[in-house]
Parts: C-alpha cells; sequence; structure tokens
C-alpha cells in the first residue's frame, strides 16, 4: 500500500490503474490478516469467523479466479485458484476435526 511507488519500476503488476485499485486491495489484505489475531488467541470464540473469513473466502476466491480464467485471464490464475481451494480445503478440514464444544482435535486426549 504504501511501499508500491518504490517497488513498482521493479514489479510491473505492482502498477494497478487507477492506484486505488492496489490501495483497496492492500487494505483489505491487512484488515482480513489483522482479524485472524481473535481466533488465533482463541479459535473457540471464534469458529464463525474461521468458517466466513477463511474457509468461505478462500472457495469463493478460488472461483472467482476460475471464472476470470475462463473469461480470458492468463493461465497464472489457475494457480491462485489452486492455491485458494487448497486453503479452503485445509481450513474445511481443520473446522471439521475439532469439536464444537472445545476446540480439540476428535480424538484428543492430551492435557
Amino acid at each position: 500500500m504504501f511501499g508500491a511507488r518504490y517497488l513498482a519500476p521493479d514489479l510491473p503488476f505492482l502498477q494497478a490503474a487507477p492506484a486505488v485499485f492496489r490501495d483497496l486491495n492492500a487494505l483489505f489484505l491487512i484488515a482480513v490478516g489483522a482479524g485472524f489475531y481473535w481466533p488465533w488467541r482463541d479459535p473457540h470464540a471464534f469458529r464463525g469467523y474461521m468458517w466466513i473469513m477463511g474457509a468461505a473466502l478462500k472457495a469463493a476466491g478460488a472461483a472467482v479466479f476460475v471464472l476470470c480464467y475462463l473469461a480470458g485471464s492468463p493461465a497464472a490464475f489457475l494457480l491462485f485458484a489452486a492455491t485458494d481451494a487448497v486453503l479452503a480445503i485445509a481450513t474445511l478440514g481443520a473446522l471439521h476435526i475439532t469439536r464444537s464444544d472445545g476446540g480439540q482435535p476428535v480424538g484428543w486426549t492430551g492435557g
């Protein structure tokens, strides 16, 4: 967001037009990343956040990348789609194997 003007000459993909798109994407990324602080501290209490911002957002992102590819975007979009899909599946798996009453893996007997 603040460093793009310094990096843009070396990384042409940072040259978004208009620049507000680049800045909004950076702000969104920072906000989502900061939002994971609470689930990291207390995963049981913020389980809903993980469903929405983890599994649902990543699955939707994968779908958007596939649709963009089908509309004529570069094949590299499929790499982004695959990455988002793997993260969505991993988040779904982690949410599925943990109990909703304690946040510990099913069958976990540790102390």
